[in-house]
């Protein structure tokens, strides 16, 4: 009888001109999902040639020559599945403090946008000082919003804080507490904040916080309102200027193959069971040059470092850069100091086999500063693996990237042998605080280091040197590359 009743009453909607409300009832539409992208059009407008577009096309960039500044939006989708996939697991409970992560809003049927942020990199290249604080920046859209980005903390922050945010919605039960932890903790470890001036050679980055747009935004404007370019002789604020970055709002429509890769390699574990039934491949490439064998004793600490810790069996080959094996190798490392390196075409096409097999190509400068010839060479070799990579583009590694967390959990770069060796042969440009990447196809394939960690995993300038977070780092850089592969290779 109830049976009954639903058909006829499903047969009165559709006779009486419901149809509509039918389908809304039993098949909820789809939220549209939105990338910002650069409005090329206002950038041309403004007639400022200090304005770029960023090789990944998605990022502006504001180049004065002695400073750039670099914006770009960060997604959900970005942010749930590639800077915090475990935070953004969990439903009301997930940890990601910029998205609502899994969760699906019962009432609408999809997960609407928390906030919108956008990810901000200032370097100070040969200027005396400058400086930015972050809630200073404005989000205007063409609907008439303007937004003022949100602090951390509520005691010092000028107008809204994340903390203020979330304690309002925080519950009183222990997991309450444990989640609103985690997501400040978060925030304060990637949010962008107002720090000491950035002096020559220094580098900030971070993300910016503003609320969500209306679906009908179609172009806004981020403003960095009073962004420090001088200091007066009491070391005080003295001359601002405003950089003005625009964007158009754009419908993203994702394939269904795109977002199985994604999701596969965002809840990609390390199957530690699986690894100890293979054998691991690390090849070390011997160009020629000096520092080789430090590198060597490196290799082995992790080995033995690993197999310890995961019973986990690798093999370390070493060879010249023609050498076949690198295709089919795990890591490839390449390091050296003094001695510029030169690879063969045969050379780079190995390098580039290993890549598009999976495989992740290492690069250490010894001698951690960019006036050796090896950074050179090694650059030299980064762009030209680059230009074989279509559209893959060359970034600092994010420090929510899975290197710093898909085994060890690594929460600050930890120290190279330029934070402990002195090299006065070489001038350093800049203190590195960061490592660098080549991405291609949404994945890291080479990492550049600058700052000699194989002389501490060899403990070669200290032989009672900790290198213990040395280690975990080089770890989650191979347990990373082993993950990715297997996303890749399906």
């Amino acid at each position: 009888m109830l049976k009954k009743f639903f058909l006829v009453a499903i047969a009165f909607f559709t006779l009486s001109g419901c149809d509509s409300v039918y389908r809304f009832l039993l098949f909820p539409p789809e939220k549209v999902e939105y990338e910002i992208v650069p409005d090329l059009d206002m950038i041309v407008s403004i007639g400022d040639t200090s304005y770029q577009i960023g090789k990944d096309s998605m990022t502006i960039v504001y180049n004065r020559g002695s400073f750039k500044v670099e914006i770009k939006y960060m997604s959900d989708y970005q942010l749930n599945n590639f800077e915090f996939p475990e935070e953004s697991k969990g439903g009301i409970y997930s940890t990601n403090p910029y998205t609502y992560g899994d969760w699906v809003d019962p009432e609408l049927g999809y997960t609407p946008n928390r906030f919108t942020v956008f990810k901000v990199s200032i370097y100070n290249y040969t200027a005396p000082k400058i400086n930015f604080d972050p809630e200073n920046a404005i989000l205007l859209s063409d609907r008439g919003d303007r937004f003022i980005a949100y602090g951390l903390d509520a005691k010092t922050s000028k107008f809204h804080s994340l903390e203020e945010y979330y304690r309002a919605r925080k519950g009183s039960s222990g997991i309450d507490d444990e989640v609103f932890e985690a997501r400040m903790g978060i925030a304060r470890r990637t949010m962008l904040t107002y720090g000491r001036p950035l002096y020559k050679g220094d580098s900030r980055e971070g993300l910016i916080v503003f609320d969500p747009l209306s679906e009908g935004v179609k172009r806004v404007k981020v403003i960095l309102k009073d962004f420090i370019v001088g200091y007066d002789e009491n070391n005080v604020p003295s001359d601002f200027i405003d950089i003005n970055f625009y964007f158009k709002r754009v419908p993203v429509i994702r394939t269904p193959k795109d977002t199985t890769k994604v999701i596969a390699l965002a809840e990609s574990r390390v199957d530690f069971k699986s690894l100890k039934e293979k054998e691991i491949k690390i090849f070390q490439v011997r160009y020629g040059g000096d520092g080789e064998d430090i590198i060597e004793a490196g290799l082995k600490n992790l080995a033995e470092f690993l197999n310890k810790k995961e019973g986990l069996k690798i093999s370390i080959e070493t060879g010249k850069p023609e050498s076949k094996s690198i295709a089919d190798a795990d890591l490839v490392i390449i390091g050296g100091g003094v001695v510029k390196p030169q690879f063969s075409p045969i050379a780079i096409d190995n390098f580039v086999a290993c890549i598009k097999n999976g495989g992740i190509i290492l690069i250490d400068d010894l001698s951690h500063s960019r006036s050796s010839q090896f950074n050179m060479g090694a650059r030299d070799l980064l762009d030209k693996i680059k230009s074989r990579l279509e559209d893959s583009y060359i970034e600092k590694i994010f420090q929510t990237h899975p290197i710093y967390s898909i085994w060890a959990k690594i929460k600050e770069l930890p120290l190279g042998a330029d934070d402990i060796v002195e090299v006065k042969e070489f001038e350093r440009e800049e203190k590195y605080t960061f490592l660098e990447g080549l991405f291609w196809q949404r994945r890291l394939v080479v990492v550049f280091s600058s700052k000699g960690y194989m002389r501490i995993l060899s403990k070669f300038d200290n032989p009672s040197i900790d290198n213990t977070a040395q280690l975990q780092l080089f770890s989650n850089i191979l347990l990373y590359a082993l993950s990715s592969r297997q996303v890749a290779m399906k």
